[in-house]
Order: structure tokens, then C-alpha cells, then sequence
């Protein structure tokens, strides 16, 4: 991979991760509200259903990456997740099963 595919890649993951955060938040927003409006419960699901797209665009940059840069070795299928790919996943968890869900102190914020 030339060094500018591997800079666009990495700076569209970076938007990726960006648009799961704004989505996290605007989600938050929403659990918050006890009786939504219906409007805001369409919001939420094409928020669901653009997750889901951005979930498999990182994991299909991640495997190209990681085909790409490591030749394949029968001992390294099947053993896991990359960091990156982990640490995304983490960021998609709910704020209560997050690592630091202490910066809530250790209560639901959606109640």
C-alpha cells in the first residue's frame, strides 16, 4: 500500500470514529427523553442502521490492513481482534459497560 492510500485510510477511519461518537452522543440524548417523539425515534434507528455501515467499513479497513501488512500464517487465524478494532468495539459499548463509566459515577446516565 503507497504511503497516501495508507494517509487517506487512516484519516477516513478517523472520520469513522468521529461519526460514532457523534452518534453515541446523540443517542444518549435521546435515551434520555421519556416519551420521544416520533420523529426522534426514526432519528435513532437510521442512527442504529449507519453504526451498523460504519461498524463493517472499519472492520473491512481493519482485515485489509492487517492482510496487508502480515503475510498469512495458518498460527494467526482465528486468534482475534486488532487493538484498533478493540478499542473501537469499546467505544460502541453503552456508556454503563464502558471501562470508564467512572466519569459517571458508576450510575446509569439514561435514568
Amino acid at each position: 500500500m503507497s504511503r497516501l492510500q495508507g494517509e487517506q485510510t487512516t484519516c477516513r477511519a478517523a472520520q469513522l470514529v468521529s461519526e460514532l461518537r457523534a452518534i453515541e452522543l446523540w443517542d444518549a440524548i435521546y435515551k434520555r427523553n421519556v416519551i420521544p417523539f416520533w420523529y426522534d425515534h426514526i432519528a435513532f434507528m437510521s442512527r442504529q442502521k449507519r453504526r451498523g455501515e460504519i461498524s463493517s467499513e472499519l472492520q473491512r479497513m481493519s482485515d485489509q490492513n492487517d492482510s496487508a501488512s502480515q503475510p498469512v500464517d495458518n498460527a494467526d487465524v482465528g486468534q482475534g481482534q486488532s487493538e484498533g478494532m478493540v478499542r473501537v468495539a469499546s467505544q460502541r459499548l453503552p456508556p454503563e459497560r464502558r471501562p470508564d463509566h467512572a466519569t459517571y459515577g458508576g450510575q446509569d446516565p439514561h435514568i
